[in-house]
């Protein structure tokens, strides 16, 4: 199976780089309506099977752009969102990354805020999406998520260390194809 895994095109949230709310659930931008149109330009090759999206609005209208132009049936699962980071989710990125500024790599891992999970968790809960989609015997899939949970699955499933998640970073509307 040839899985895209793609982050979401650019979301009115987005605009506020470092300001904006962790986990934040924004409609897209103008600009990331149009990086969504020129997704099925260059996804349409693909011959996708199934489209399979977070159900965070910039996650789900970046799918239904792409469901809609390359008539391909997609589905919403709540466990491709973000980290859940509960008593956290009301501060900025920058604010959640001062708190997190001491952790080694191993603590930042395992930390799990108040009401929230840890980025072990997020990961176990994205990864069991993937092998529920693998087990579909689907030729080409798309999965449209966000930004946290692609870095925490590429390099498991590229098999690179897990330290070295930072580099599998995709900007809006970006995707990688792996074939599992």
């Amino acid at each position: 199976m040839k899985l895209i895994l793609c982050r979401h095109a650019q979301s009115q949230d987005n605009l506020k780089k470092d300001k904006c709310i962790v986990g934040s659930n924004s409609n897209l931008s103008d600009f990331g309506i149009k990086q969504a149109q020129k997704l099925v330009e260059e996804l349409k090759d693909f011959k996708i099977d199934k489209i399979f999206c977070s159900n965070l609005k910039q996650s789900f209208q970046t799918a239904q752009i792409i469901s809609k132009h390359l008539k391909v049936p997609m589905e919403t699962f709540e466990n491709l969102g973000e980290r859940r980071w509960g008593i956290l989710s009301n501060k900025t990125w920058s604010e959640v990354q001062e708190n997190l500024s001491n952790f080694s790599l191993e603590e930042r891992y395992e930390f799990i805020p108040k009401e929230g999970e840890s980025w072990e968790q997020m990961e176990k809960r994205v990864l069991n999406v993937i092998e529920n989609i693998k087990q579909l015997n689907l030729n080409n899939v798309l999965v449209i998520t966000h930004a946290g949970p692609l870095r925490a699955i590429l390099p498991i499933l590229l098999k690179d260390n897990l330290s070295n998640h930072q580099n599998y970073h995709l900007s809006n509307g970006e995707y990688e194809v792996i074939e599992v």
